[in-house]
């Protein structure tokens, strides 16, 4: 039985790193779903990973002034395909790109796939490193009378 209670608040994946100063930081987060999951739980899943990332990118902008560290990144994987998101924060706006895209492997078709999926994984996995390298050197300048409110995307379920 559905119960707003008993939804899970908190992403499938997160992906944190710890910081010099000893704090752990989000940097990414990520929404896994099924094989012959709908078209509509997909959209609501990638939806949720973008809500977060920006949740996240708000959180990093309070703790750093460097403009390469504000940015934050999404995982959704439904199916055997994938997205990787980037979100940034740039001149007030959140604006998000899809940076990769694709099949996962499988046995039936493991090598026309298997190099580009390796090949996002690690690009990914890049973006995130230099995400958080370097020091900073200057006060952070984002207040949160900078940052847009994040609205949550819901839908109520009601039994018949």
């Amino acid at each position: 039985m559905f119960s707003p209670d008993n939804v899970s608040i908190r992403p499938d994946m997160i992906f944190s790193t710890k910081l010099a100063c000893g704090t752990e930081l989000e940097i990414a987060n990520g929404e896994i779903k099924r094989p012959g999951v709908s078209k509509c739980e997909v959209d609501k899943a990638r939806v949720r990973v973008l809500e977060t990332a920006k949740r996240q990118l708000h959180l990093r902008l309070k703790t750093t002034s460097a403009a390469h560290k504000h940015v934050t990144f999404g995982v959704l994987i439904y199916g055997f395909s994938f997205e990787f998101y980037v979100v940034r924060f740039m001149d007030g706006f959140y604006p998000y790109e899809k940076i990769s895209w694709g099949q996962l492997p499988r046995f039936n078709c493991l090598n026309p796939v298997l190099e580009h999926t390796l090949c996002s994984i690690l690009t990914l996995k890049h973006s995130m490193l230099m995400s958080v390298a370097g020091e900073d050197t200057t006060p952070v300048v984002v207040t949160d009378m900078h940052l847009l409110p994040t609205v949550t995307y819901c839908e109520v379920y009601k039994e018949s």
